[in-house]
């Protein structure tokens, strides 16, 4: 099941039961990837899906602008959801001063000693190797893939016989170290 579309997690838990008062940002397109992945039928769903289980905003995807005034005016999705979602994201910016100075953060003298700067390449490295997930291509998995045996859409990794690939990992798709300039 898609993470983004479970409710319990990112509404239950997270904001109801734990008290968090932050918001809940989609990891980059993943909303789109929803429909991509036979999550959701089309972009309309698939912002219904995100927004009823508490991601706030729409992380580059643009569905949540394109969809969700269509989907209150419908009244598919309620308008209190929306302005909890406003309510937390401008919270956060005003808590960050960003309304008094939208630039704070920016400070191209710490980007220039931060970014691709050995210290931090070596602990991103040190992170990755404690935390990659290897799949094991098994019978198993490639019949749960099978559109056959499931009412959605399967996995691009069904198409790769695991005779020529027997497992997946974060790296597997990692062609080049970035520039060290």
């Amino acid at each position: 099941e898609n993470e983004l579309g479970r409710s319990f997690n990112s509404l239950n838990i997270l904001k109801e039961k734990w008290g968090f008062n932050g918001f809940v940002i989609s990891d980059w397109a993943s909303i789109k990837e929803m429909v991509v992945w036979g999550y959701a039928k089309d972009n309309k769903e698939a912002a219904k899906i995100a927004v009823t289980a508490g991601c706030d905003m729409d992380m580059e995807s643009h569905i949540y602008v394109k969809e969700l005034v269509k989907l209150v005016e419908d009244g598919v999705v309620k308008e209190s959801i929306i302005d909890d979602a406003v309510t937390r994201i401008l919270r956060v910016k005003f808590e960050l001063g960003l309304f008094d100075d939208p630039y704070r953060y920016c400070d191209e003298k710490r980007e220039k000693e931060d970014i691709g700067n050995q210290q931090n390449m070596d602990a991103v490295l040190d992170m990755a190797k404690k935390s990659i997930v290897l799949l094991k291509k098994s019978l198993n998995i490639a019949k749960s893939l099978d559109p056959s045996t499931t009412a959605r859409r399967s996995s691009p990794l069904k198409v790769i016989p695991h005779t020529l690939n027997p497992g997946v990992t974060v790296f597997s798709n990692v062609k080049a170290e970035p520039s060290k300039e």
